[in-house]
Protein backbone atom coordinates (compact mmCIF):
# COMPACT_ATOMS: atom_id res chain seq x y z
CA UNK A 1 0.00 0.00 0.00
CA UNK A 2 2.79 2.15 1.04
CA UNK A 3 3.76 1.74 -2.78
CA UNK A 4 0.71 2.43 -4.51
CA UNK A 5 0.44 5.91 -2.11
CA UNK A 6 4.52 6.56 -3.55
CA UNK A 7 3.42 6.25 -7.10
CA UNK A 8 0.44 8.13 -6.65
CA UNK A 9 2.58 10.97 -5.46
CA UNK A 10 4.73 10.51 -8.21
CA UNK A 11 2.25 10.66 -10.75
CA UNK A 12 1.05 13.79 -9.49
CA UNK A 13 4.70 15.64 -9.79
CA UNK A 14 5.04 14.12 -13.00
CA UNK A 15 1.93 15.16 -14.45
CA UNK A 16 2.25 19.03 -13.01
CA UNK A 17 6.24 19.06 -14.46
CA UNK A 18 4.45 17.64 -17.49
CA UNK A 19 2.50 20.73 -17.89
CA UNK A 20 4.88 23.00 -16.91
CA UNK A 21 7.30 22.01 -19.62
CA UNK A 22 4.23 22.28 -22.51
CA UNK A 23 3.76 25.29 -21.55
CA UNK A 24 7.47 26.50 -22.06
CA UNK A 25 7.17 25.00 -25.13
CA UNK A 26 4.22 26.39 -26.29
CA UNK A 27 5.95 29.99 -25.70
CA UNK A 28 8.97 29.15 -27.44
CA UNK A 29 7.60 26.79 -30.73
CA UNK A 30 5.01 29.82 -31.30
CA UNK A 31 8.10 32.02 -32.05
CA UNK A 32 9.49 29.58 -34.20
CA UNK A 33 6.41 28.53 -36.36
CA UNK A 34 5.33 32.36 -36.40
CA UNK A 35 5.52 32.72 -39.55
CA UNK A 36 4.21 29.65 -40.82
CA UNK A 37 0.84 28.49 -39.25
CA UNK A 38 -2.20 30.88 -37.05
CA UNK A 39 -3.60 28.71 -34.59
CA UNK A 40 -6.76 30.66 -34.52
CA UNK A 41 -7.07 30.27 -38.44
CA UNK A 42 -7.29 34.40 -37.85
CA UNK A 43 -5.07 35.02 -41.25
CA UNK A 44 -7.56 34.01 -43.70
CA UNK A 45 -6.44 30.36 -42.83
CA UNK A 46 -9.17 27.40 -42.44
CA UNK A 47 -9.41 26.25 -38.68
CA UNK A 48 -7.75 22.72 -39.22
CA UNK A 49 -4.33 24.44 -39.71
CA UNK A 50 -1.34 22.05 -40.43
CA UNK A 51 2.20 23.12 -40.84
CA UNK A 52 4.95 21.55 -41.79
CA UNK A 53 9.14 21.67 -41.19
CA UNK A 54 10.69 19.07 -42.86
CA UNK A 55 9.26 15.70 -42.84
CA UNK A 56 7.49 16.57 -39.62
CA UNK A 57 3.58 18.20 -39.67
CA UNK A 58 1.69 18.53 -36.49
CA UNK A 59 -2.37 18.72 -36.99
CA UNK A 60 -3.43 21.60 -35.13
CA UNK A 61 -7.14 20.54 -35.03
CA UNK A 62 -7.97 19.56 -31.34
CA UNK A 63 -6.17 22.87 -29.95
CA UNK A 64 -7.94 25.47 -32.21
CA UNK A 65 -11.15 24.35 -31.10
CA UNK A 66 -10.66 24.68 -27.63
CA UNK A 67 -8.90 28.03 -27.78
CA UNK A 68 -11.48 29.44 -30.32
CA UNK A 69 -13.96 28.51 -27.34
CA UNK A 70 -12.36 30.08 -24.58
CA UNK A 71 -11.88 33.02 -27.23
CA UNK A 72 -15.81 33.22 -28.09
CA UNK A 73 -16.45 33.02 -24.30
CA UNK A 74 -14.29 36.21 -23.92
CA UNK A 75 -16.87 38.37 -25.49
CA UNK A 76 -20.25 36.55 -23.86
CA UNK A 77 -22.50 38.58 -21.88
CA UNK A 78 -23.46 38.06 -18.47
CA UNK A 79 -25.34 39.09 -15.34
CA UNK A 80 -22.93 40.85 -13.17
CA UNK A 81 -24.97 40.63 -9.22
CA UNK A 82 -21.98 43.01 -8.02
CA UNK A 83 -23.79 45.82 -10.23
CA UNK A 84 -27.10 44.27 -11.21
CA UNK A 85 -26.66 44.07 -14.45
CA UNK A 86 -25.57 42.43 -17.80
CA UNK A 87 -22.03 43.34 -18.95
CA UNK A 88 -19.58 41.73 -21.08
CA UNK A 89 -15.65 42.35 -21.31
CA UNK A 90 -13.91 43.11 -24.85
CA UNK A 91 -10.43 42.20 -24.32
CA UNK A 92 -8.87 42.37 -27.64
CA UNK A 93 -10.14 46.15 -27.37
CA UNK A 94 -9.56 46.66 -23.65
CA UNK A 95 -13.48 47.69 -22.87
CA UNK A 96 -15.99 46.80 -20.29
CA UNK A 97 -19.41 47.30 -21.60
CA UNK A 98 -22.22 47.58 -19.16
CA UNK A 99 -26.37 46.81 -20.22
CA UNK A 100 -29.31 48.84 -19.00
CA UNK A 101 -32.74 49.19 -20.17
CA UNK A 102 -31.98 52.35 -21.44
CA UNK A 103 -28.38 51.96 -22.86
CA UNK A 104 -25.55 51.09 -21.68
CA UNK A 105 -21.65 52.20 -20.50
CA UNK A 106 -18.62 51.47 -21.81
CA UNK A 107 -15.21 52.14 -19.69
CA UNK A 108 -11.44 50.20 -19.70
CA UNK A 109 -11.23 46.54 -18.83
CA UNK A 110 -8.11 47.00 -16.84
CA UNK A 111 -6.08 50.44 -17.05
CA UNK A 112 -2.94 47.84 -16.16
CA UNK A 113 -1.64 47.18 -19.55
CA UNK A 114 1.18 45.96 -20.84
CA UNK A 115 3.91 48.22 -22.11
CA UNK A 116 4.41 46.94 -25.45
CA UNK A 117 3.19 44.28 -27.55
CA UNK A 118 6.60 42.92 -28.33
CA UNK A 119 6.62 41.89 -24.41
CA UNK A 120 3.64 39.86 -24.51
CA UNK A 121 4.66 38.21 -27.38
CA UNK A 122 8.16 37.51 -25.82
CA UNK A 123 8.28 37.46 -21.98
CA UNK A 124 6.84 34.99 -19.43
CA UNK A 125 3.70 36.99 -17.91
CA UNK A 126 6.02 37.79 -14.49
CA UNK A 127 8.57 39.66 -16.85
CA UNK A 128 6.18 41.82 -18.87
CA UNK A 129 6.62 45.81 -17.82
CA UNK A 130 2.78 47.02 -17.77
CA UNK A 131 1.94 50.97 -17.18
CA UNK A 132 -1.43 52.72 -16.10
CA UNK A 133 -3.25 53.97 -18.48
CA UNK A 134 -6.08 56.48 -17.64
CA UNK A 135 -9.59 55.33 -16.22
CA UNK A 136 -13.12 56.72 -17.62
CA UNK A 137 -16.36 56.18 -18.49
CA UNK A 138 -19.13 56.99 -20.98
CA UNK A 139 -22.81 56.45 -20.64
CA UNK A 140 -25.48 57.09 -23.23
CA UNK A 141 -28.39 56.62 -22.46
CA UNK A 142 -31.33 56.26 -24.99
CA UNK A 143 -33.98 59.09 -24.71
CA UNK A 144 -36.28 57.84 -27.57
CA UNK A 145 -37.40 57.79 -31.08
CA UNK A 146 -37.74 61.44 -32.29
CA UNK A 147 -40.15 62.36 -35.60
CA UNK A 148 -40.64 66.06 -35.82
CA UNK A 149 -40.56 67.67 -32.52
CA UNK A 150 -42.22 64.83 -30.69
CA UNK A 151 -39.70 62.28 -28.52
CA UNK A 152 -41.11 58.42 -28.20
CA UNK A 153 -39.51 57.19 -25.42
CA UNK A 154 -37.87 53.46 -25.13
CA UNK A 155 -40.34 51.42 -22.57
CA UNK A 156 -38.50 47.85 -23.19
CA UNK A 157 -38.10 46.24 -19.42
CA UNK A 158 -35.82 42.35 -19.97
CA UNK A 159 -33.17 41.65 -21.94
CA UNK A 160 -32.89 37.88 -23.62
CA UNK A 161 -29.01 37.24 -24.01
CA UNK A 162 -27.58 34.76 -25.49
CA UNK A 163 -23.60 34.39 -25.48
CA UNK A 164 -22.13 38.03 -27.04
CA UNK A 165 -25.74 38.61 -28.20
CA UNK A 166 -28.16 40.95 -26.19
CA UNK A 167 -31.73 42.08 -27.38
CA UNK A 168 -34.58 44.55 -25.30
CA UNK A 169 -37.31 45.80 -26.95
CA UNK A 170 -41.00 47.53 -26.98
CA UNK A 171 -43.47 47.85 -29.45
CA UNK A 172 -41.87 50.43 -31.42
CA UNK A 173 -37.58 49.77 -31.48
CA UNK A 174 -35.95 46.26 -31.02
CA UNK A 175 -32.17 46.70 -29.45
CA UNK A 176 -29.65 44.84 -30.43
CA UNK A 177 -25.90 44.50 -28.57
CA UNK A 178 -23.12 42.18 -30.61
CA UNK A 179 -19.99 42.30 -28.74
CA UNK A 180 -17.13 40.96 -30.78
CA UNK A 181 -13.22 41.67 -31.40
CA UNK A 182 -14.17 44.59 -33.74
CA UNK A 183 -16.36 46.41 -30.78
CA UNK A 184 -19.54 46.11 -29.51
CA UNK A 185 -21.62 46.83 -32.34
CA UNK A 186 -25.89 47.89 -30.94
CA UNK A 187 -28.63 48.02 -33.02
CA UNK A 188 -31.75 50.20 -33.21
CA UNK A 189 -34.10 48.33 -35.40
CA UNK A 190 -37.69 50.87 -36.18
CA UNK A 191 -40.37 48.29 -36.14
CA UNK A 192 -43.01 50.61 -37.69
CA UNK A 193 -43.08 54.24 -39.49
CA UNK A 194 -43.69 57.37 -37.91
CA UNK A 195 -47.01 59.56 -37.66
CA UNK A 196 -44.65 62.10 -39.71
CA UNK A 197 -42.79 60.03 -42.56
CA UNK A 198 -41.66 63.18 -44.34
CA UNK A 199 -39.48 64.43 -41.43
CA UNK A 200 -36.20 62.51 -41.14
CA UNK A 201 -36.04 59.15 -38.31
CA UNK A 202 -33.65 60.23 -35.30
CA UNK A 203 -32.52 58.25 -32.50
CA UNK A 204 -31.44 60.65 -29.50
CA UNK A 205 -28.99 59.52 -27.00
CA UNK A 206 -27.49 61.47 -23.96
CA UNK A 207 -24.51 61.24 -22.78
CA UNK A 208 -23.25 61.01 -19.02
CA UNK A 209 -18.66 60.98 -19.08
CA UNK A 210 -15.88 62.75 -17.72
CA UNK A 211 -14.95 63.49 -21.43
CA UNK A 212 -15.30 65.60 -23.85
CA UNK A 213 -18.08 64.82 -26.43
CA UNK A 214 -17.03 65.42 -30.32
CA UNK A 215 -19.55 65.26 -32.87
CA UNK A 216 -18.71 64.93 -36.49
CA UNK A 217 -21.18 63.78 -39.09
CA UNK A 218 -19.41 60.55 -39.48
CA UNK A 219 -18.16 60.01 -36.01
CA UNK A 220 -18.82 60.78 -32.50
CA UNK A 221 -15.22 60.99 -30.58
CA UNK A 222 -14.54 61.16 -26.38
CA UNK A 223 -11.80 62.54 -25.36
CA UNK A 224 -9.68 63.21 -22.66
CA UNK A 225 -8.51 66.93 -21.15
CA UNK A 226 -5.45 66.81 -23.66
CA UNK A 227 -7.43 66.09 -26.40
CA UNK A 228 -6.45 62.39 -26.80
CA UNK A 229 -9.55 59.74 -27.96
CA UNK A 230 -10.49 57.09 -25.66
CA UNK A 231 -13.24 56.18 -27.62
CA UNK A 232 -15.25 56.17 -31.02
CA UNK A 233 -18.82 56.02 -31.35
CA UNK A 234 -18.78 55.41 -35.46
CA UNK A 235 -19.15 53.39 -38.43
CA UNK A 236 -22.93 53.80 -38.89
CA UNK A 237 -24.51 51.54 -41.38
CA UNK A 238 -28.36 51.94 -42.16
CA UNK A 239 -31.03 49.73 -44.56
CA UNK A 240 -34.37 48.81 -44.76
CA UNK A 241 -36.35 45.95 -44.83
CA UNK A 242 -35.16 45.22 -48.28
CA UNK A 243 -31.61 45.92 -47.55
CA UNK A 244 -31.68 49.08 -49.17
CA UNK A 245 -29.09 51.46 -47.58
CA UNK A 246 -30.20 54.61 -46.49
CA UNK A 247 -28.16 57.82 -45.88
CA UNK A 248 -27.53 58.43 -42.25
CA UNK A 249 -25.10 60.72 -40.33
CA UNK A 250 -24.65 62.34 -36.64
CA UNK A 251 -26.23 65.48 -35.30
CA UNK A 252 -25.56 67.50 -32.18
CA UNK A 253 -28.45 68.49 -30.64
CA UNK A 254 -27.11 70.20 -27.27
CA UNK A 255 -23.93 69.68 -25.52
CA UNK A 256 -24.73 66.13 -23.56
CA UNK A 257 -27.28 64.78 -26.37
CA UNK A 258 -26.70 64.10 -30.21
CA UNK A 259 -29.06 61.89 -31.98
CA UNK A 260 -28.88 59.12 -35.23
CA UNK A 261 -30.24 61.16 -38.15
CA UNK A 262 -31.88 58.83 -41.13
CA UNK A 263 -33.35 59.54 -44.33
CA UNK A 264 -36.54 57.44 -44.58
CA UNK A 265 -37.76 58.79 -47.53
CA UNK A 266 -39.31 55.95 -49.75
CA UNK A 267 -37.93 53.23 -47.24
CA UNK A 268 -39.56 50.52 -45.83
CA UNK A 269 -39.97 49.45 -42.29
CA UNK A 270 -38.55 47.75 -40.02
CA UNK A 271 -35.78 49.88 -40.64
CA UNK A 272 -32.10 48.89 -38.83
CA UNK A 273 -29.36 51.31 -37.68
CA UNK A 274 -26.30 49.86 -37.05
CA UNK A 275 -23.26 51.72 -34.93
CA UNK A 276 -20.04 50.43 -33.96
CA UNK A 277 -18.12 51.43 -30.29
CA UNK A 278 -14.60 50.69 -30.57
CA UNK A 279 -11.39 52.47 -28.79
CA UNK A 280 -9.25 54.62 -31.15
CA UNK A 281 -5.98 53.04 -30.51
CA UNK A 282 -5.37 49.80 -27.94
CA UNK A 283 -5.75 46.43 -29.83
CA UNK A 284 -4.84 43.01 -29.08
CA UNK A 285 -3.41 41.35 -31.77
CA UNK A 286 -4.30 37.69 -32.92
CA UNK A 287 -0.79 36.48 -31.56
CA UNK A 288 -0.49 37.71 -28.30
CA UNK A 289 -4.41 36.73 -27.42
CA UNK A 290 -3.54 33.16 -28.36
CA UNK A 291 -0.74 33.02 -26.13
CA UNK A 292 -3.35 34.40 -23.26
CA UNK A 293 -5.11 31.64 -24.09
CA UNK A 294 -3.30 29.29 -24.44
CA UNK A 295 -1.99 29.34 -21.27
CA UNK A 296 -5.32 29.95 -19.56
CA UNK A 297 -6.20 26.31 -21.18
CA UNK A 298 -3.20 24.67 -20.61
CA UNK A 299 -2.75 26.32 -16.53
CA UNK A 300 -6.94 25.14 -16.31
CA UNK A 301 -5.71 22.08 -17.59
CA UNK A 302 -3.27 21.11 -14.87
CA UNK A 303 -5.22 22.47 -12.19
CA UNK A 304 -8.16 19.45 -13.19
CA UNK A 305 -5.57 16.83 -13.70
CA UNK A 306 -4.07 17.79 -10.16
CA UNK A 307 -7.38 18.04 -8.71
CA UNK A 308 -8.44 14.83 -10.12
CA UNK A 309 -4.93 13.10 -8.93
CA UNK A 310 -5.85 14.61 -5.61
CA UNK A 311 -9.01 12.70 -5.12
CA UNK A 312 -7.04 9.76 -6.31
CA UNK A 313 -4.31 10.14 -3.50
CA UNK A 314 -7.26 10.60 -1.08
CA UNK A 315 -9.68 7.25 -2.19
CA UNK A 316 -6.36 5.46 -1.84
CA UNK A 317 -5.57 6.77 1.82
CA UNK A 318 -9.13 5.89 2.74
CA UNK A 319 -8.77 2.28 1.65
CA UNK A 320 -5.14 1.88 2.85
CA UNK A 321 -6.37 3.41 6.47
CA UNK A 322 -9.66 0.92 6.32
CA UNK A 323 -7.40 -1.90 5.40
CA UNK A 324 -4.93 -1.54 8.08
CA UNK A 325 -7.93 -1.63 10.47
CA UNK A 326 -9.41 -4.49 9.44
CA UNK A 327 -5.91 -5.97 9.40
CA UNK A 328 -5.60 -4.49 13.30
CA UNK A 329 -9.12 -6.17 14.14
CA UNK A 330 -7.67 -9.54 12.65
CA UNK A 331 -4.96 -9.77 14.96
CA UNK A 332 -6.54 -8.84 18.29
CA UNK A 333 -9.07 -11.52 17.21
CA UNK A 334 -6.12 -14.00 17.62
Amino acid sequence: MKNILFLSLMLILIISISFLIEITHLQSEEDRQLNVISTLGLNNQTTSEVYKNGEKSVNQDWYTRVIEDIKEQEYEINWKEKVKAYQSPNRAKNLRFTYYKDGFSVKPRTTKIPKSEQDLNNKRPDEIDYITIEDWEVKLKLLGIKNGKKIIPFTGREFNVEKNYAKIEDKNLKIEYINNEEGMRQNFIVKNKPADNKKPLEIVLKVESNLKVFVGRDAISFRNEQSQVKLYYKGLKVWDNQGKELVAYFRKQNDDEFSLVVNTENAEYPITIDPLSTNANWTLSAISFTRILAIQFLLQGMLMVMVLAMLLLVRLVMIMEKQMKAEFLYITDL
